[in-house]
């Protein structure tokens, strides 16, 4: 269920990890003979049959550990991704289908359209997203999945007018 549920193989890697050592657990306060979960390995990324896009932020995860980038930053730069990226999916799944992906300034802006109809999001989260987007899109365009930037990398994002959030 977790991997049909497209949960991170990180994440399935910490509930089996939990699962050893409650089997540890169980057979060390003597409440089963054998440890039920004994011989239970984490999952690598071939067996989990993983979607294309998880493995594509499992390598952009990696380039931000490379960099030293903190993990709350990388965590949150993940997180914003991923739902870009579903985005894509669901609305276009021509643009990331095949290298290099079609992704334009207006697929950004009708993505942040959909969040303040959703969600009233904040200039500060919009601000965040960008931020994500901005540092995803430059690792996109040195690793080939994208040809140009969908923004200017030297020109700063900016925010939708205030009038925008009211």
């Amino acid at each position: 269920q977790l991997i049909q549920d497209n949960t991170p193989p990180a994440n399935i890697n910490r509930y089996l990890s939990s699962l050893r050592k409650f089997g540890e657990y169980l057979v060390k306060e003597k409440l089963v003979k054998e440890n039920p979960v004994d011989g239970l390995s984490n999952m690598s990324l071939v067996k989990l049959n993983i979607n294309p896009l998880e493995n594509i932020l499992n390598l952009f995860s990696k380039y931000l550990f490379q960099q030293k980038i903190n993990p709350v930053t990388i965590k949150n730069y993940l997180s914003d991704v991923r739902k870009f990226l579903s985005f894509l999916l669901e609305t276009n799944p021509d643009k990331i289908s095949t290298k290099p992906w079609q992704i334009f300034e207006n697929d950004i802006d009708e993505y942040i359209s959909k969040l303040n109809d959703i969600v009233s999001a904040s200039p500060a989260s919009i601000n965040r997203f960008f931020s994500s987007l901005k540092r995803f899109f430059l690792w996109a365009k040195d690793s080939g999945y994208i040809k140009n930037m969908p923004f200017s990398k030297n020109e700063s994002l900016k925010p939708f007018p205030k009038e925008f959030y009211l």
